[in-house]
């Protein structure tokens, strides 16, 4: 079956042009970490509702996902109870949504917490947050299968958290849209380290680092911004955004300023910053916050974007009506927002305001067999981290 027969065939069986013309039942994906496996479902964006949850794959220690650009394979990093070292395990996306195991490959660390793909679906990056302290890149086979990692790199470097920074732990890689560079958040550095990529060979280059300026603040995600020019970096201890100007010649970050999640009079002891994602539409930032303490102050937090000098405004706080959000996603066309609450084994299915990004009150309320971690997805053309 060819590449675009095999699309064709698997889209007529879960895609559905009811009610208007943008109405389209996307398959969604969700990592759960440790027994829960790789689960499940299929979305519509004109209602809203998320069909009954199931396993995609039996696996474990699969937590972060990341799906190809043509839409035909998934990644996720892999790490078993007693390994040393852990994987990144390729998938093919079968035309029923199920998914079946192509290979496995060494992430040159321990506990992979985060994977990504470039832009054209040549490469996958892992960032091993465990005691290796390593980023790789490790080359996509044409059926979708991953070869040996091409390049590994470890950091080094510290931060002033007493426990959290005593050594690098790379928290997330992600290629820019050009695809010419790949930045890694390392929540043990206070660093955004800095690599040229060729997509070619899918060999990463030092090109340097940007030292997050505060101290304590513990980069862990980061988006760009539509056309490139502005790095947003979460940090997970400090609560708050850094924002980065990115030079397209060299890669190098020229530090802005920081956007705090909360007021100052906020009670945000015991919080961690967990997720930061784009609006499809460039014009909204969205943030996520962790009650450690299940005292209620999980939430979602609104920004909004100016495109022309990159800054962003808090705009309102959400409640995330689950229990620790590690990780949430917006619909492709950006009207709806799945919540994945990793302690309350739900998710909160939000609709979006496109005028104001606001999430409107009321969502929806699914239970997930396993606390989902990470939430994707399958759209195709559609592969902005």
């Amino acid at each position: 079956m060819t590449l675009n027969n095999r699309l064709i065939s698997f889209f007529v069986g879960i895609t559905f042009l009811t009610h208007s013309l943008t109405a389209v039942v996307y398959p969604v994906y969700f990592g759960t970490g440790g027994e829960g496996g790789i689960l499940r479902a299929s979305f519509d964006s004109e209602t809203g509702s998320l069909s009954p949850i199931d396993q995609a794959a039996e696996t474990r220690g699969a937590g972060f996902i990341a799906i190809h650009p043509n839409g035909l394979f998934l990644y996720s990093t892999k790490q078993e109870r007693g390994e040393r070292i852990g994987s990144v395990a390729s998938w093919s996306i079968e035309e029923d949504g199920s998914l079946t195991s192509l290979n496995e490959e060494s992430s040159q660390g321990r506990y992979p917490c985060h994977v990504s793909i470039d832009r054209t679906g040549s490469t996958v990056f892992v960032a091993n947050y465990g005691s290796e302290q390593s980023v790789a890149a490790l080359p996509v086979e044409g059926d979708g299968k991953l070869e040996q990692a091409v390049s590994s790199h470890l950091h080094e470097g510290s931060g002033s958290h007493p426990r959290r920074q005593k050594s690098p732990h790379p928290h997330s890689a992600i290629p820019n849209p050009a695809n010419t560079f790949v930045y890694v958040a390392d929540l043990g550095a206070d660093e955004i380290f800095i690599y040229r990529f060729d997509s070619s060979t899918s060999l990463l280059v030092p090109a340097g680092s940007a030292e997050v300026p505060g101290g304590g603040k513990g980069p862990r995600h980061m988006v760009f911004s539509p056309d490139g020019a502005y790095l947003y970096v979460l940090n997970e201890l400090s609560l708050d955004i850094s924002i980065f100007t990115a030079d397209p010649q060299t890669g190098d970050l020229d530090f802005v300023s920081t956007s705090p999640l909360a007021e100052p009079e906020d009670d945000t002891s015991r919080m961690s910053a967990s997720e930061i994602r784009n609006h499809p539409n460039g014009r909204f930032l969205y943030a996520a916050l962790r009650d450690l303490d299940d005292r209620g102050r999980d939430a979602i937090v609104l920004f909004e974007r100016e495109p022309s000098t990159g800054a962003i405004s808090r705009k309102e706080t959400f409640p995330a009506q689950v229990m620790i959000p590690r990780n949430f996603n917006l619909s492709p066309e950006g009207k709806w927002m799945l919540v994945g609450g990793a302690r309350s084994s739900d998710l909160a299915i939000f609709k979006v305001d496109p005028r104001t990004g606001a999430l409107l009150p009321d969502p929806e309320i699914v239970e997930a067999p396993s606390g989902p971690i990470c939430i994707e997805f399958l759209s195709v053309g559609n592969s902005s981290p």
